[in-house]
């Protein structure tokens, strides 16, 4: 089982789809290093979308934006990663691009408020609303990234491996990963290694295995801390 970080909604709205443009957002999101674990292409209709707006429902152009995005395909996405609602949005840029700086999505590639290419959960609460109105909780997919360990720091892509949480991740982690970076023990081994308090049960097989293979090696860790990393982690 993955670990699930902060979640948002992002869609390319029509005219960022009629434009092209999908596949250049998805590489941001990805390059960032977020995770995609639902998306969905589709042409809502207004019923939809007036409950996606619902809180703008008091807003003279509340009608038009609803009819408007009801007018071709969009494309819905949920994104995963630490801190990925306020990221998302820096992304994003500006709602007015005129606003946008460049380098954002906006600021990038639009003129106009009203063509401004893409939506993005702006708290946590929002995210989750919207993520619940857009997908069922079967088209969502949780999934172990094998660049997640390069991505974030390895004590918080683990979590706290001294509870049965923590290393049910590193157990699941190790099912296709003889060590946890590269071809021999690294310093990121003896990282997770020295965090854990005592033998991980057999229930954990995986953890177990790499743990007593750690333990066997007879040798000062203060050496292997020193090795440096191999830069492409292998299967085994």
């Amino acid at each position: 089982m993955a670990t699930i970080r902060e979640r948002t909604f992002i869609a390319v709205k029509p005219d960022g789809v009629q434009r092209g443009l999908t596949g250049e957002i998805i590489k941001r999101f990805e390059a960032k290093g977020f995770k995609l674990v639902g998306m969905k292409f589709l042409q809502a209709d207004e019923a939809l979308l007036k409950q996606h707006y619902i809180d703008l429902a008091d807003k003279p152009f509340y009608p038009g934006l609803c009819k408007y995005m009801s007018s071709g395909p969009l494309v819905a996405m949920c994104w995963e990663g630490t801190g990925v609602v306020k990221t998302a949005r820096v992304m994003m840029g500006e709602t007015r691009p005129a606003d946008s700086k460049p380098g954002t999505i906006r600021g990038d590639f639009c003129i106009e408020v009203g063509r401004n290419i893409i939506h993005g959960s702006d708290s946590i609460e929002s995210a989750n609303k919207e993520i619940a109105l857009w997908f069922r909780p079967e088209e969502l997919f949780s999934w172990t990234q094998a660049t997640e360990g390069w991505i974030y720091e390895l004590m918080e892509f683990f979590g706290d491996v001294s509870t049965a949480c923590g290393l049910q991740t590193l157990n699941d982690y190790l099912q296709d990963w003889s060590y946890i970076r590269g071809y021999t023990p690294s310093a990121a081994d003896v990282d997770v290694f020295t965090s854990i308090s005592k033998t991980p049960d057999e229930e954990f097989c995986h953890a177990l295995r790499w743990y007593n293979h750690i333990k066997s090696l007879g040798v000062d860790l203060k050496i292997i801390m020193g090795k440096e990393h191999s830069e492409n982690p292998v299967m085994h």
